[in-house]
C-alpha cells in the first residue's frame, strides 16, 4: 500500500512539473504569469488548467514590468484588461480575444495596433502614451464609445471618421493638424486636443453634443466657431494665438538708461546660460528646464521665446504669434529687471538659418532649394536653409519681428549670420542677397519703434551699406582652429587654439569701426572663444578672457562674451566694478601701438596687444583684479588685459580664502601651507606660489 501511495506521490510530482514546465513554454513572461495566477487564485506550482482560463473574464496586470502578454491568447472568455505601466511591445496574442470591451494599454511602448483591428466589440480603449503613429487598424472598431491615444506621434486622424459611437476621445500631445475627419463624430461629450498643431477648428462646429473641450497649446487664431457650441460646459482655450493676442501688448521698458547708465564691464550671454554654482537662481525654473537658469546676472541675454518665458513662435495662415501666458512672462521679465536693472532681452529671428528640417513641411514654400529641387541642409548644424530673397519670405521675417516689438516683452530682435557675404549657395546672385537683406531691414524698421533694438552678427565684417537700420553687432570671431572649419565633419571637432595678433588686430578694428558707425543706442558686443581642451576657468582660458574683457572696455562702450565652446562660466574678473567711462575710447598707452588704456569713474581698463610685455604707470595707486597687485606701477603680459580698480575701491573678495569677510592672518596661513598645490590659487596662474600670498598680505584689512 505504501508502495501505491509513494508512486502516487511521484507521479502526482512528475505531472507538476511537466504542467509547470509547459506553462513556462504557453506563457514565458514571469511577471504575467505570476500576476495571472494570483488573479485566478491559483497557488505557485498548481498547474492551471483549462478549466481555470475558461473563468478568466477580467484581468489587471498594470505596473508589473511585464514585457511579453504570449499565453493570453488561451483566455478567449477575456472580457476586460488592464495593463497600463509596464514594457509591452507586440500585441499579438490579443488578436483572438475577441469578447474584449475594455482594453487599457496605456504607458507601454506599442507601435504597432494592427492585432488590434478585429476586435469589433472593444468599447473602451487605451493607448495614451505609446509610440503610435499608423491608427488605421482602429477604423473598424465602431462600438467603441472611449479612445484614449494622447501623447503618441498621430498626425493623421481619418481612420478615426467612421467611429461614430465615440463619446470621449482623448488625442492630447500628437501632431495632429487637420481635425475634419472628426466632425462626423457627434456624439462626442468629451475632447481633448491639447498640444497639437490644430489652426482650423471650424469643423467643431458639427459636435452639438460636446459637453467638455480642450484645444489649448495649438494654432488657432479664429476661436469664434466655439460660440456656436452653445452645450459646451469646461471649455480651455489658452496658450493660442487667438487667446493671448490681446494680452500681448504689454509696455515695454525704455532701453536708453539701461545702456547708457550702466556700469562696467557689460557682460553678454547667448542661448546658453552659466553653470556657476556660486550665481544662485533667481528664476523660478520652467516646467521644461532640467536646472535654474542664471541669465539674469548678464545684461544682454540672446536667445529664443521658450527662455526666459515659455513661449513660442506659431506660423498660421494669419500670420506669425506669440503665443504663452503672458501675464506670467511678465512677472518673470519683472522678477528679473528687479534683480538686474540693467539687462536687455533679444530674441533671434530666423531668416535664413536656425530652423530645423522638421519645423515645416517638406513642401513649405520658403525653403531654398538645389537645382535639382532639393532643400539645402547644412551637413554640421542640420539646419535647413530658408530662400530670403523670396517675398513671402521677407514678409515672415518682418511678422516676426513685428510680433516680438508689439508684444514688448523682449527689447529687440538679433539677425545671424549678416554680412555682404554670399549666403545662398551661389543659387540666387549676390546682389539679390544684397537687395533682400535692405528690404527686411527697411521693413523691420518700419514696423517697429526707434528704440527697438537691433543686433546682428556680422563675425568680424564691417557693414557700412547697412549701418544706418542696426544698433549693433555681436561679434563672433574666427579663433584658429585645429581642423579648419571647412573640413570638420562634426562639430565636436572644433577645437579652439587661440587668436595670432593679426587676429586681434581684425578683430579690434571691426569694433572700433561698429562704435562709429551704428546707430543709437549702440549695443555691440565682441565674442571671444577660449580653450576647449582646458578646464574653462585655466590660467589659459582665463588670460584669453581678459583680453577679450579689456578690448572691449578700452576700443568701445559695449559688451563682452566669453565661452570655450561648451558651457558658459561667470569669472569673477567681471564681479569688478568699473562704474562708469571717464576717458575717450581707443586711446592707446603713450602712443604705444596695440596697448590701450580707459579710465572709469572707479578704476581703469588697460588692453595689450602690442607684442609684447608692457609696463605701465597709473597717475594713482590702484590694485589689480586678476594679479591682486596694489601700486602705480603696473605690468601687462602680451594678449592680455586688466582692470585696475582706484585706491580704496579694489575688492579683496579674492584673497578672503576662508570667506568670513576679511582678509586677515587666517587667509595667509591657508595660503601658505597650500604652496605648490593648485588651489586656494588667488591670481589664477595655475600653481600656488609666493605671488599668492603676496596678494593676500596686501590685502589685510
Amino acid at each position: 500500500m505504501y508502495k501505491r501511495f509513494f508512486s502516487l506521490i511521484i507521479v502526482l510530482f512528475i505531472t507538476i512539473n511537466i504542467a509547470y514546465a509547459q506553462e513556462l513554454e504557453w506563457m514565458p513572461d514571469p511577471n504575467l504569469r505570476k500576476t495571472v495566477r494570483e488573479e485566478m487564485g491559483v497557488p505557485e506550482g498548481v498547474p492551471i488548467t483549462e478549466v481555470d482560463i475558461a473563468k478568466v473574464v477580467r484581468l489587471n496586470v498594470e505596473s508589473m514590468n511585464i514585457t511579453d502578454l504570449t499565453g493570453l491568447e488561451r483566455f478567449v472568455n477575456l472580457e476586460n484588461i488592464v495593463a497600463n505601466h509596464n514594457h509591452i511591445q507586440d500585441l499579438h496574442p490579443l488578436t483572438r480575444l475577441r469578447n474584449l470591451g475594455d482594453l487599457h494599454l496605456n504607458h507601454n511602448t506599442i507601435s504597432d495596433i494592427s492585432p488590434l483591428a478585429g476586435l469589433v466589440n472593444l468599447t473602451a480603449l487605451g493607448l495614451s502614451h505609446n509610440t503610435i503613429s499608423d491608427i488605421s487598424p482602429l477604423a473598424g472598431l465602431v462600438n467603441l464609445t472611449v479612445l484614449g491615444l494622447s501623447h503618441n506621434t498621430i498626425s493623421d486622424v481619418s481612420p478615426l471618421a467612421g467611429l461614430v459611437n465615440l463619446k470621449s476621445l482623448w488625442l492630447w500631445g500628437n501632431q495632429i493638424k487637420d481635425i475634419s475627419p472628426l466632425a462626423s463624430l457627434v456624439k462626442l461629450e468629451t475632447l481633448m486636443l491639447i498640444n497639437n498643431q490644430i489652426e482650423d477648428i471650424s469643423p467643431l462646429v458639427a459636435l452639438t453634443s460636446l459637453r467638455e473641450l480642450n484645444v489649448i497649446q495649438n494654432w488657432i487664431v479664429d476661436l469664434s466657431p466655439l460660440r456656436e457650441l452653445t452645450s459646451i460646459e469646461i471649455l480651455a482655450t489658452g496658450e493660442n494665438p487667438g487667446s493671448f493676442v490681446a494680452e500681448c501688448e504689454l509696455p515695454r521698458p525704455s532701453v536708453v538708461p539701461r545702456i547708457q547708465d550702466r556700469t562696467y564691464p557689460s557682460i553678454f550671454g547667448a542661448w546658453g546660460s552659466i553653470t556657476d554654482p556660486d550665481r544662485p537662481p533667481v528664476l523660478p525654473k520652467l516646467p521644461w528646464q532640467e536646472e535654474h537658469s542664471a541669465i539674469v546676472y548678464y545684461d544682454i541675454y540672446l536667445c529664443c521665446p521658450e527662455v526666459p518665458f515659455n513661449l513660442k513662435f506659431k506660423d498660421t495662415n494669419a500670420g506669425v504669434h506669440l503665443i504663452g501666458d503672458f501675464q506670467a512672462a511678465k512677472k518673470r521679465r519683472d522678477a528679473l529687471l528687479a534683480f538686474n536693472p540693467e539687462a536687455i532681452l533679444l530674441i533671434q529671428v530666423r531668416y535664413y538659418s536656425a530652423v530645423k528640417p522638421d519645423d515645416y513641411p517638406e513642401n513649405w514654400p520658403l525653403w531654398l532649394r538645389d537645382e535639382n529641387g532639393d532643400r539645402i541642409i547644412h551637413p554640421l548644424w542640420g539646419e535647413a536653409y530658408v530662400n530670403f530673397t523670396l517675398p513671402e519670405a521677407q514678409k515672415w521675417v518682418i511678422d516676426q519681428a513685428k510680433t516680438i516689438a508689439a508684444c514688448g516683452l523682449f527689447d529687440g530682435i538679433f539677425l545671424d549670420h549678416w554680412s555682404e557675404s554670399q549666403r545662398l549657395h551661389g543659387l540666387r546672385p549676390i546682389e539679390a542677397e544684397h537687395t533682400a537683406r535692405d528690404k527686411i531691414l527697411q521693413g523691420i524698421r518700419a514696423v517697429v519703434d526707434d528704440d527697438f533694438l537691433i543686433m546682428v552678427n556680422t563675425n568680424e565684417d564691417k557693414i557700412p551699406r547697412w549701418a544706418e537700420y542696426v544698433n549693433g553687432t555681436f561679434m563672433q570671431t574666427y579663433p584658429i582652429l585645429e581642423i579648419p572649419f571647412e573640413d570638420l565633419t562634426s562639430l565636436d571637432q572644433r577645437v579652439p587654439l587661440g587668436y595670432t595678433h593679426a587676429d586681434i588686430f581684425e578683430i579690434e578694428q571691426t569694433l572700433i569701426w561698429s562704435e562709429e558707425h551704428f546707430r543709437e543706442p549702440r549695443i555691440n558686443a565682441v565674442h571671444g572663444y577660449g580653450l576647449v581642451r582646458e578646464q574653462g576657468d585655466s590660467p589659459g582660458n582665463r588670460r584669453w578672457m581678459r583680453l577679450f574683457t579689456t578690448m572691449s572696455l578700452t576700443l568701445s562702450d559695449g559688451y563682452v562674451a566669453f565661452d570655450n565652446y561648451t558651457v558658459g562660466i561667470w569669472y569673477d574678473f567681471w564681479e569688478a566694478d568699473l562704474g562708469t567711462p571717464v576717458g575717450e575710447k581707443a586711446q592707446s598707452y603713450e602712443n604705444r601701438d596695440g596697448l590701450y588704456i580707459r579710465e572709469y569713474t572707479n578704476g581703469w581698463a588697460v588692453y595689450n596687444r602690442s607684442g609684447k610685455e608692457q609696463l605701465i604707470q597709473l597717475p594713482g595707486k590702484a590694485k589689480g583684479v586678476a594679479s591682486g597687485l596694489t601700486g602705480t606701477e603696473h605690468t601687462i603680459p602680451d594678449l592680455d588685459g586688466e582692470i585696475y580698480l582706484k585706491s580704496g575701491l579694489e575688492t579683496s573678495s579674492t584673497a578672503d580664502i576662508n570667506g568670513d569677510g576679511v582678509v586677515n592672518i587666517q587667509d595667509l596661513v591657508i595660503v601658505a601651507n597650500a604652496l605648490g598645490k593648485v588651489e586656494p590659487d588667488v591670481n589664477g596662474d595655475g600653481v600656488v606660489n609666493i605671488q599668492d600670498l603676496v596678494i593676500v598680505a596686501n590685502a589685510f584689512e
